[in-house]
């Protein structure tokens, strides 16, 4: 009877003592430091308990059951706001802590969308992109391909006349170079001089042009390159687009 009194005794201070030390709790808002709106959807960490939240359209947010003592770092992080980090002591049981975060200007390189699942930096990217717009395109060229021969660098072409251009890629043609139409390959003009691509030099938005072995994205036969040509979005219901 006497150690089942112990134990009793034993279990109850052990959760009196630990129950203390999950009861402190983080609450407050997050606002415009310029405008004093609150900001909905900002994320709010405790990286050294692998803790996080978001705040609500109100812009409060709340932490649970923390430790009561210990010093810690708060993180608060939006898109188009500078980050800010604090230092809070969870002495007290219900900590108020609120942030005003600030605008900021991010300035981020070019990203190419060259058809893979993942997108990459240019000056990270390990394949060559060169990138012609639809206003490069237009001039005194005769044909998509003659066009791109007067952008790019290292790209040439082989012609039989003014509308008759083929591809070529750093010494390398015919079915060495993939020309791709909104990600369909155009496969009726790798062999004969007399053939030139099918596609419209007015047609495309923009042209990426892939130089080098891209053999891994787009197939064995585009060892010399690629020229990628992306067609214009289509318009949102009620809007009109035209050229003349």
């Amino acid at each position: 009877m006497k150690l089942k009194i112990i134990g009793c005794i034993f279990m109850l201070v052990s959760y009196f003592s630990i129950f203390p030390a999950l009861a402190a709790t983080i609450s407050g808002k997050v606002t415009d430091a310029k405008t004093n709106l609150p900001i909905a959807g900002a994320t709010i960490s405790l990286q050294q308990l692998r803790s996080s939240t978001a705040s609500d359209q109100q812009g409060h947010y709340s932490f649970k059951s923390l430790p009561s003592s210990g010093r810690y770092l708060v993180e608060v992080r939006f898109l188009g706001y500078q980050s800010v980090v604090k230092t809070v002591d969870l002495t007290s049981e219900n900590l108020s802590l609120d942030f005003a975060l600030t605008e900021s200007i991010i300035e981020t390189n070019e990203v190419v969308v060259t058809g893979t699942l993942v997108t990459s930096q240019s000056r990270r990217n390990s394949t060559s992109v060169a990138v012609i717009s639809k206003d490069e395109l237009q001039g005194n060229a005769t044909n998509l391909i003659d066009a791109l021969a007067r952008q790019v660098p290292g790209l040439s072409q082989i012609t039989t006349g003014q509308g008759i251009s083929k591809p070529v890629i750093r010494g390398l043609g015919y079915n060495r170079v993939v020309t791709v139409s909104d990600g369909v390959k155009q496969m009726g003009q790798q062999w004969g001089d007399e053939h030139g691509i099918e596609i419209d030099q007015n047609q495309p938005d923009r042209v990426e042009v892939l130089r080098g072995a891209a053999s891994l994205m787009y197939g064995s036969d585009a060892i010399g390159g690629v020229i990628n040509v992306l067609e214009p979005n289509v318009p949102t219901a009620g809007q009109i687009k035209g050229e003349v």
